[in-house]
């Protein structure tokens, strides 16, 4: 779990929050796995099973969350055995259910300009990127041929494994999550001077 500090300005009345590195408002895991220097963590893929990616990742490997009764009933087990009750796929389950899953996944679609209300918009996304419009436009086609969930979810992993590996990527995934609308346009600061910086 990820920290979040929010800090007051006592000479101008003002407080604002500071979000771990990775991480955007209002989301309970980070985005892309980076230390607070912007470094890759050491022995976690940027975006790995426990990123905003994760649920998306783990539908294209076939590992389906439980849903909410199944999840309700296991535990019930377990208490009643004085022991946990373990599912197949509870060790790659972030402790969410079916319907959670999915909404990640949507939720990744529309940051990837799979699901957006536009080509404008896939543009923004594919420039922010750094994609080939046209490439972006082959797997939204893609994605709208897919039947169900799990097909969804592998060409969400195929525009992952698409997207350029570097430093850049967290404020790429980032900014298109702005673009997207999944989270306000986020703004960064120079800690060594006094003005703020578009991020």
């Amino acid at each position: 779990m990820s920290i979040v500090w929010v800090f007051r300005c006592e000479t101008h009345g003002r407080a604002f929050t500071v979000y771990a590195p990775g991480c955007v408002p209002h989301g309970r895991i980070a985005v892309v796995h980076v230390t607070p220097d912007g470094q890759p963590v050491a022995g976690a893929e940027l975006l790995g099973d426990t990123t905003f990616f994760g649920a998306a990742l783990q539908a294209a490997k076939a590992q389906v969350w439980p849903d909410s009764a199944s999840a309700l009933d296991g535990l019930a087990r377990a208490d009643a055995q004085g022991a946990e009750a373990h599912d197949a796929n509870a060790d790659a389950e972030p402790g969410g259910v079916r319907r959670t899953q999915r909404r990640r996944q949507r939720g990744a679609a529309k940051l990837l300009g799979l699901l957006v209300g536009g080509d404008r918009i896939a543009e923004r996304i594919a420039e922010a990127f750094d994609v080939p419009l046209v490439r972006l436009r082959d797997f939204r086609s893609a994605y709208e041929r897919a039947c169900g969930w799990a097909e969804r979810a592998v060409v969400i992993r195929d525009v992952l494994r698409a997207l350029p590996r570097s430093l850049a990527l967290l404020k790429r995934v980032v900014r298109a999550g702005a673009i997207a609308g999944l989270w306000p346009h986020p703004r960064g600061c120079d800690p060594g001077g006094a003005h703020r910086e578009p991020f």
